[in-house]
């Protein structure tokens, strides 16, 4: 069974954060200026920051039944 959960809207600043995290991250981690285990866990941090501002830029259930 499905179980339908309530999302809540992020701020534009969490989803910009997410991505100069990762991009960060990322660039930090290649050069060596960060060991590759932290680099590692900061992208995967930032990463979920970002694919949980994905979700929450979806419409919801009751957005889309309005438009029917």
């Amino acid at each position: 069974m499905v179980q339908k959960y309530n999302k809540l809207p992020v701020t534009e600043s969490f989803f910009v954060t997410s991505i100069i995290g990762f991009l960060v991250s990322v660039i930090y981690t290649y050069s060596g200026w960060i060991d590759l285990s932290f680099g590692f866990a900061f992208s995967l941090v930032f990463l979920m920051m970002f694919i949980a501002s994905l979700i929450a830029m979806a419409p919801s259930d009751k957005e889309l039944e309005s438009y029917k």
